[in-house]
């Protein structure tokens, strides 16, 4: 055979900043704060870039300046301190929780002079790159960097004229709004639909490269023509969250109203119903309550992924394949199935169907299967011969492989991402076969919502024990992943389990608060957290087309896997 083409993913080494070198991207956070705004903070300008997160509540993050050294930023951290900003602290943001994306860089700015963000705006989304006393500014994000070179043309007829394309991490990418931008809103384009899409292919090339010395010019990887050239903002805090229905009635609307009742927040009727009173009261909590203050500022440095760590290994190789270009290299290493099936993976989307993708695709499914004990028979025959002419059919069986018994390695994020109907097909496939082995990396955005992350900061506070089980953490990160991509209603057995794991964690979590009144406080909290949670996460899945009781039950098996490994004492 002849040897795994290394080339594959080459093109990308000249194209990735040297910024993502370091493993770590430093920030200094000043605080959170209400209504916040740019002038609020005119004392700090002259020490560097203000930048905000909005959280939900009118809640804002407000941030100074980015490094890539840690001892920049503790000095920027200390001279807030000295301004009055006295929680001023620096903030940790690892390359490894971003992805790769392409973008066109229209500008470089220094930090001391005003930026005309209107004029910018005309090419798009805004987003800046900040290091020291430099603000690059730049527009996307791309799927695919082709896309990217084929806009830059357009950004340049803006008057950008120096504008080029390049790869960059997304931990690095701040998006611009209306606080960098002094309250400037980004301005209406036209959308334009195409009347007859392409087609879906399962390779990117019309003439397929004949040999490996051909795969040197081509893409890296192959764009998925499903995907739209811009892609969503699907990573870090500023994910979209769901709109909250007032005009359905549920248990978790009531069960929040009954606690801010209390609270003295709530007066209106306890009716079930997410109204503005009920928002209001949300809000005001929020505000007031000392303990959801605490949290709030403590979940934006939970480690609540149930991602795997950047420690070279085959797990690791995998999850960053399409980043990484050393990962193909790396991945010949391994003759494991599971690293024969990514070979293959990279070969088809590179050089489309050919005899050396059927070969490893072949081999490793045998390996994979035979002379291994199986609880349930797979829903594919592993001693076949197959040939793979399309994507789809690659992916399902990539995802059976990652099924097999002795296999421990989770599917990476970036599978869903460039082929989300191929993979989602995949998932739907897998739910009628009950494997104990298939993993899923946690890939959702789940974790990201503001009250969910103060949930499972909360319940982290519930655990007694430090040394959580983290295998269960990360297969409850795996099942959270599939819910958020794949989810279909609960079965009347698995409702009924899910319902009675939950009526006794409160019954027993009521007990442990009623003899200390710290114990209450920090209950009353993580119930406003918890049914705030539910409440959105309702939402979600009711956006996905399910009932509102089938929601409701999706929506609690998703706080099962975020607090559930830190609730073991009350279960």
């Amino acid at each position: 055979m002849q040897k795994f083409g290394y080339t594959v993913l080459f093109i990308l080494v000249t194209s990735i900043s040297a910024f993502t070198q370091n493993n770590a991207y430093y920030t200094v956070l000043v605080g959170t704060f209400l209504d916040a705004k740019a002038q609020d903070f005119e004392n700090l300008r002259s020490l560097g870039f203000l930048h905000a997160t909005k959280l939900e509540g009118n809640l804002t993050q407000v941030y100074i300046g980015g490094f890539d050294k840690q001892r920049d930023a503790e000095k920027m951290a200390s001279a807030v301190r000295s301004k009055g900003y006295s929680g001023a602290f620096v903030q940790e943001r690892l390359l490894s929780e971003g992805r790769s994306t392409a973008i066109i860089q229209m500008g470089i700015r220094n930090i001391k002079k005003n930026i005309d963000w209107e004029d910018y705006y005309r090419a798009g989304d805004l987003y800046v790159i900040l290091n020291g006393n430099q603000i690059k500014i730049v527009t996307g994000l791309y799927n695919d960097i082709n896309d990217a070179k084929k806009d830059v043309s357009r950004v340049r007829k803006l008057g950008f004229k120096d504008a080029f394309v390049k790869r960059m991490n997304t931990t690095l990418l701040h998006q611009v709004n209306s606080f960098e931008a002094g309250g400037l809103k980004r301005p209406l384009f036209d959308i334009t639909i195409e009347d007859n899409p392409q087609k879906n292919r399962s390779t990117p090339y019309d003439v397929v490269p004949k040999n490996y010395d051909d795969v040197r010019s081509k893409s890296p990887v192959a764009k998925d023509p499903s995907l739209p050239s811009r892609i969503p903002n699907s990573f870090g805090t500023d994910s979209a969250l769901p709109t909250i229905r007032s005009k359905v009635k549920r248990r978790s609307a009531l069960e929040l109203q009954k606690v801010l009742k209390v609270q003295g927040t709530y007066s209106s009727s306890l009716d079930g119903y997410y109204g503005k009173g009920t928002t209001a009261a949300y809000e005001k909590t929020l505000m007031r309550n000392r303990d959801l203050q605490k949290y709030l500022v403590l979940s934006q440095y939970m480690n609540s992924s149930g991602q795997t760590s950047s420690d070279g290994t085959l797990q690791n190789i995998i999850s960053n394949l399409i980043d990484d270009p050393s990962a193909p290299a790396s991945l010949e290493k391994y003759n494991l199935p599971i690293a024969n099936v990514y070979k293959a993976y990279l070969l088809f989307t590179t050089i489309g169907p050919n005899a050396e993708v059927n070969d490893l695709m072949n081999t490793a499914i045998r390996k994979a299967y035979q002379g291994k004990k199986i609880k349930n028979q797979p829903p594919f025959n592993y001693n076949a011969t197959y040939a793979y002419e399309d994507l789809e059919q690659l992916i399902l069986h990539v995802h059976y492989v990652h099924s097999a018994p002795d296999t421990d390695i989770a599917a990476p994020c970036w599978l869903f991402q460039m082929h989300p109907r191929e993979t989602t097909n995949a998932y739907k496939a897998y739910n009628n076969f009950d494997s104990d082995h298939f993993q899923l990396q946690a890939c959702d955005e789940f974790m990201y919502w503001p009250e969910v992350k103060l949930v499972q900061t909360i319940a982290s506070d519930l655990n007694p024990d430090p040394k959580i089980n983290q295998g269960d953490i990360a297969q409850a990160a795996s099942e959270r992943a599939r819910l958020f991509l794949s989810p279909s209603k609960l079965s009347t057995s698995e409702l009924k389990k899910l319902t009675k794991w939950n009526a006794k964690i409160w019954d027993n979590i009521n007990s442990w608060a009623a003899r200390d009144a710290l114990h209450q406080r920090l209950v009353t909290a993580f119930k406003i957290a918890y049914f705030q949670s539910q409440v959105r996460l309702e939402d979600y899945y009711m956006n996905k087309g399910f009932k509102s009781k089938e929601a409701e039950g999706l929506a609690l098996a998703t706080l099962q896997t975020i607090a559930g490994p830190h609730l073991a004492r009350f279960d």
